[in-house]
């Protein structure tokens, strides 16, 4: 239903379009499409792999229950890979506003007793570079919007099911079950642990570089009596202080490492908690059993 409601991937895709060429066009700074897509290939490659990993097991499987969940969850690492995607895309545009920052820092220097008609230029240059941070901003919150509620459904399926599926393994192996089932929870877990990895890493760099690009015109020292270098300055580092770049799925929680760290806690403690209370249920049935036992008399 998301994908008929919220289909904004026309808007998304020229919003980034028009991101590329005004880097190009006032700040003089190419996108390498040739990094671009080094993010992307890796991405398709990976999900392709998963798929027929996926699909193999299934069929190795060869259970009615697991071929009901085959769609699903092809669907669900697809819609997943796509976010992961849009965060690739918007990683190589930040890298690129990164590099056109400190190019016009060095021109700033450059400058700085040059005639008020070049100086004048290069601190439009600062306004223009504040508008293109503002449209990947805005980037951002259009693919939040995107997949406002796919992102978090997946994210605690994701959850659930790689809590569940170690301890489905464990209870394969303590009654002996077909390795086929055992090998096909290990082949899903791996593949959600990977799905999930991967844009908390993207999503983490992208923070990363917004502080390393922030910090550049925090520390400018070169000549700061200019009133409009000074406002231009003060604008964009206030702007980059409130307009963060970081993801979230639906406000509710951030897409980092941080946030990586929390699920795999989780997911182990849970593990934990399960096979403890598993072992504890047949330890106490084995003793009920044993007093039952004792406690025949011979007639």
């Amino acid at each position: 239903m998301e994908l008929i409601w919220w289909n904004h991937y026309k808007e998304i895709d020229s919003h980034l379009e028009e991101i590329r060429y005004k880097l190009k066009a006032h700040l003089g700074q190419n996108v390498n499409l040739q990094r671009l897509r080094g993010y992307c290939k890796p991405i398709y490659v990976s999900l392709l792999i998963r798929c027929f990993l996926f699909v193999s097991v299934t069929v190795w499987n060869s259970r009615a229950l697991t071929y009901y969940a085959l769609y699903s969850e092809l669907v669900t690492l697809m819609r997943f890979s796509e976010f992961t995607l849009y965060c690739a895309v918007i990683l190589a545009m930040y890298q690129e506003l990164l590099l056109a920052g400190r190019n016009l820092l060095e021109e700033l220097q450059q400058t700085q007793y040059e005639p008020w008609a070049v100086r004048h230029f290069t601190i439009k240059k600062l306004e223009r570079m504040q508008q293109i941070h503002g449209l990947l901003w805005q980037a951002i919150r259009r693919v939040e919007h995107n997949f406002k509620l796919s992102l978090i459904t997946i994210l605690v399926k994701f959850f659930v099911d790689t809590s569940a599926l170690p301890y489905w393994m464990y209870l394969g192996i303590v009654q002996n079950s077909d390795i086929t089932i055992q090998f096909y929870c290990a082949t899903d877990e791996c593949i959600k642990l990977v799905e999930i990895m991967v844009p908390c890493w993207i999503c983490t760099r992208c923070d990363v570089l917004q502080r390393r690009f922030r910090s550049l015109f925090y520390t400018v020292t070169t000549d700061r009596r200019n009133r409009q270098l000074n406002a231009a300055l003060n604008r964009l580092c206030m702007q980059l202080g409130q307009e963060k770049c970081r993801f979230s799925a639906a406000g509710l929680v951030e897409i980092s490492t941080e946030m990586l760290g929390k699920f795999i806690f989780g997911m182990v403690s849970y593990i934990v908690i399960c096979i403890q209370f598993s072992m504890n249920l047949m330890a106490s049935k084995l003793k009920k059993h044993a007093e039952n036992f004792t406690t025949i008399e011979p007639k």
